[in-house]
């Protein structure tokens, strides 16, 4: 009885472990970028500016309404994010920029203006 008293215990113990593990691993497969937000939420945020300023439900911003969204918004985007960010956006022949094909752009280039500022750093700590 008592050998299986442990088993068990030792079973329930090593479960537990696994979902941690695998809790852990999900964290690491989902960065945290902006105040603390994964991909998917700041997906979901950026979007939700974009929508909340087309009232048309068309898709579609003018570039002018579309830096405003990225500027006026919760994120707090620096002049160097904001830069990086405008420099992706591709218009159509009516000067109109498709939000929802640029939403994956967003977290790429933070993305990699975040390594950068990392790498930088850490070149200012060795030296």
């Amino acid at each position: 009885l008592m050998v299986s008293l442990v088993q068990m215990m030792k079973s329930k113990q090593d479960a537990y472990q696994e979902g941690a593990s695998e809790r852990a691993e999900k964290e690491a497969r989902e960065p945290k970028l902006i105040k603390g937000m994964t991909r998917d939420e700041l997906e979901t945020l950026v979007l939700g500016f974009f929508k909340d300023a087309d009232p048309h439900d068309s898709g579609k911003l003018t570039r002018k309404t579309f830096k405003r969204c990225l500027r006026n918004n919760a994120l707090g985007l620096s002049r160097k994010e904001m830069n990086a960010l405008m420099s992706k956006v591709s218009e159509d022949d009516l000067g109109n920029v498709a939000y929802v094909e640029y939403i994956p752009e967003v977290f790429k280039t933070l993305m990699s203006l975040f390594k950068e500022d990392i790498q930088h750093s850490m070149k200012g700590v060795a030296s």
